[in-house]
Protein backbone atom coordinates (compact mmCIF):
# COMPACT_ATOMS: atom_id res chain seq x y z
CA UNK A 1 0.00 0.00 0.00
CA UNK A 2 1.32 3.65 -0.83
CA UNK A 3 0.74 4.45 3.01
CA UNK A 4 2.97 1.67 4.43
CA UNK A 5 6.06 2.94 5.72
CA UNK A 6 9.30 1.11 5.98
CA UNK A 7 11.89 1.54 8.47
CA UNK A 8 15.60 2.44 7.77
CA UNK A 9 17.74 0.49 9.62
CA UNK A 10 20.37 3.30 8.86
CA UNK A 11 19.27 5.70 11.43
CA UNK A 12 19.32 9.15 10.34
CA UNK A 13 22.45 9.90 13.28
CA UNK A 14 24.67 7.87 11.14
CA UNK A 15 24.79 10.27 8.35
CA UNK A 16 24.49 13.35 10.50
CA UNK A 17 25.42 12.51 13.73
CA UNK A 18 25.04 16.74 15.09
CA UNK A 19 22.03 17.80 16.05
CA UNK A 20 21.37 21.72 16.19
CA UNK A 21 18.93 23.09 18.19
CA UNK A 22 18.63 26.47 19.79
CA UNK A 23 21.94 28.06 18.76
CA UNK A 24 23.65 25.07 20.03
CA UNK A 25 25.36 21.72 18.55
CA UNK A 26 24.30 18.27 20.30
CA UNK A 27 26.75 15.07 19.45
CA UNK A 28 24.00 12.03 21.03
CA UNK A 29 26.08 8.93 19.79
CA UNK A 30 29.94 9.62 20.70
CA UNK A 31 31.72 7.40 18.04
CA UNK A 32 28.92 8.19 15.27
CA UNK A 33 30.94 10.97 13.58
CA UNK A 34 33.82 9.08 11.63
CA UNK A 35 29.88 6.87 9.99
CA UNK A 36 29.44 10.21 8.71
CA UNK A 37 33.05 11.68 7.83
CA UNK A 38 33.37 8.10 5.73
CA UNK A 39 30.16 8.60 3.68
CA UNK A 40 30.48 12.26 3.34
CA UNK A 41 33.80 12.21 2.00
CA UNK A 42 33.51 9.49 -0.46
CA UNK A 43 30.40 11.43 -1.76
CA UNK A 44 32.73 14.56 -2.33
CA UNK A 45 35.37 12.61 -3.68
CA UNK A 46 32.54 10.76 -6.24
CA UNK A 47 31.81 14.06 -7.89
CA UNK A 48 32.73 14.87 -11.32
CA UNK A 49 35.23 17.29 -11.32
CA UNK A 50 38.95 16.34 -12.19
CA UNK A 51 40.56 16.64 -9.20
CA UNK A 52 37.59 14.94 -6.84
CA UNK A 53 38.25 12.41 -9.44
CA UNK A 54 41.86 11.76 -8.92
CA UNK A 55 41.11 12.14 -5.48
CA UNK A 56 38.55 9.13 -5.72
CA UNK A 57 41.24 6.84 -7.77
CA UNK A 58 43.56 7.38 -5.15
CA UNK A 59 41.50 6.58 -2.39
CA UNK A 60 39.99 3.35 -4.31
CA UNK A 61 43.46 2.30 -4.71
CA UNK A 62 44.17 2.57 -0.65
CA UNK A 63 40.88 1.20 0.34
CA UNK A 64 41.62 -1.92 -1.97
CA UNK A 65 45.20 -2.41 -0.63
CA UNK A 66 44.70 -2.25 2.48
CA UNK A 67 41.31 -4.42 2.08
CA UNK A 68 43.55 -6.96 0.76
CA UNK A 69 46.59 -7.01 2.37
CA UNK A 70 44.54 -6.91 5.99
CA UNK A 71 42.89 -10.33 4.74
CA UNK A 72 46.25 -11.61 4.43
CA UNK A 73 47.39 -10.80 7.12
CA UNK A 74 44.35 -12.32 9.53
CA UNK A 75 44.55 -15.64 7.31
CA UNK A 76 48.37 -15.59 8.42
CA UNK A 77 47.58 -15.04 11.73
CA UNK A 78 44.50 -17.81 12.24
CA UNK A 79 46.06 -20.18 10.09
CA UNK A 80 49.96 -20.07 11.92
CA UNK A 81 51.80 -19.77 8.64
CA UNK A 82 54.65 -18.03 7.40
CA UNK A 83 53.70 -18.68 3.20
CA UNK A 84 51.93 -15.97 2.52
CA UNK A 85 51.54 -14.43 -0.84
CA UNK A 86 50.16 -10.79 -2.16
CA UNK A 87 49.84 -9.18 -5.66
CA UNK A 88 50.61 -12.65 -7.35
CA UNK A 89 50.37 -12.24 -10.90
CA UNK A 90 50.44 -15.11 -13.86
CA UNK A 91 50.09 -15.82 -17.17
CA UNK A 92 46.79 -17.20 -18.73
CA UNK A 93 44.93 -17.40 -21.89
CA UNK A 94 41.50 -15.88 -22.05
CA UNK A 95 39.18 -15.65 -26.05
CA UNK A 96 42.73 -16.68 -27.31
CA UNK A 97 44.69 -14.03 -26.02
CA UNK A 98 47.89 -14.64 -23.56
CA UNK A 99 47.63 -11.79 -20.70
CA UNK A 100 48.95 -11.61 -17.43
CA UNK A 101 46.05 -11.59 -14.22
CA UNK A 102 46.57 -10.80 -10.63
CA UNK A 103 45.97 -12.86 -7.48
CA UNK A 104 45.22 -10.69 -4.55
CA UNK A 105 46.76 -13.50 -2.05
CA UNK A 106 47.49 -16.81 -1.50
CA UNK A 107 48.45 -18.47 2.06
CA UNK A 108 49.46 -21.94 1.91
CA UNK A 109 49.91 -24.20 5.20
CA UNK A 110 50.04 -28.05 5.66
CA UNK A 111 48.18 -29.49 2.55
CA UNK A 112 46.10 -26.27 1.36
CA UNK A 113 46.09 -23.54 -0.17
CA UNK A 114 43.75 -20.58 -0.09
CA UNK A 115 43.18 -18.28 -3.00
CA UNK A 116 42.13 -14.84 -2.05
CA UNK A 117 40.40 -12.61 -3.94
CA UNK A 118 38.59 -9.15 -2.61
CA UNK A 119 36.65 -6.25 -3.75
CA UNK A 120 36.35 -3.12 -1.93
CA UNK A 121 33.35 -1.77 -2.81
CA UNK A 122 30.65 -0.62 -1.17
CA UNK A 123 26.69 -1.82 -0.52
CA UNK A 124 24.45 0.83 -2.34
CA UNK A 125 21.66 2.87 0.09
CA UNK A 126 19.18 0.69 -1.02
CA UNK A 127 20.57 -2.47 -0.44
CA UNK A 128 21.69 -1.47 3.18
CA UNK A 129 18.19 -0.67 3.84
CA UNK A 130 17.59 -4.00 2.96
CA UNK A 131 16.24 -3.52 -1.10
CA UNK A 132 16.21 -7.52 -1.92
CA UNK A 133 16.83 -6.67 -5.31
CA UNK A 134 19.84 -4.30 -5.04
CA UNK A 135 21.25 -6.48 -2.46
CA UNK A 136 21.31 -9.32 -4.99
CA UNK A 137 22.77 -7.05 -7.60
CA UNK A 138 25.21 -5.82 -5.08
CA UNK A 139 26.77 -9.43 -4.26
CA UNK A 140 26.91 -10.48 -7.73
CA UNK A 141 28.90 -7.83 -8.71
CA UNK A 142 31.60 -7.76 -5.38
CA UNK A 143 31.77 -11.39 -4.89
CA UNK A 144 30.80 -12.49 -8.10
CA UNK A 145 34.22 -10.74 -9.75
CA UNK A 146 36.33 -11.80 -6.82
CA UNK A 147 34.58 -15.46 -7.06
CA UNK A 148 35.25 -15.49 -10.67
CA UNK A 149 38.89 -14.33 -10.23
CA UNK A 150 39.48 -16.73 -7.63
CA UNK A 151 37.94 -19.49 -10.18
CA UNK A 152 40.17 -18.41 -12.87
CA UNK A 153 43.62 -18.77 -10.61
CA UNK A 154 42.25 -22.29 -9.57
CA UNK A 155 41.88 -23.29 -12.71
CA UNK A 156 45.29 -22.06 -13.78
CA UNK A 157 46.77 -24.56 -10.84
CA UNK A 158 44.76 -27.38 -11.83
CA UNK A 159 45.52 -27.22 -15.77
CA UNK A 160 49.39 -26.92 -15.71
CA UNK A 161 51.72 -29.23 -14.49
CA UNK A 162 53.44 -26.67 -13.22
CA UNK A 163 51.97 -23.34 -12.37
CA UNK A 164 54.29 -20.50 -11.49
CA UNK A 165 53.07 -17.08 -9.90
CA UNK A 166 55.25 -13.82 -9.62
CA UNK A 167 55.54 -11.19 -6.87
CA UNK A 168 55.66 -7.63 -6.88
CA UNK A 169 59.76 -7.74 -8.12
CA UNK A 170 58.86 -10.55 -10.45
CA UNK A 171 60.58 -13.49 -8.16
CA UNK A 172 58.94 -16.41 -8.49
CA UNK A 173 56.93 -17.75 -5.75
CA UNK A 174 57.68 -21.42 -4.83
CA UNK A 175 54.85 -23.52 -5.27
CA UNK A 176 54.11 -27.32 -4.51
Amino acid sequence: PSDFFLMSPTHPLREHPLVYHDGQFLYPVPGSMIWALQHRLEAEMKQSTSTAAKAWQKYEKHRADYLEAESVRLLKVALQTEEVYRNLTYSVVENGEQKTVELDGMVQFDHTLVLVESKAGTLTASARRGGRERIKSNIKELLGKAHKQALRARNYIESNEEPKFFGVGGSEIPFD
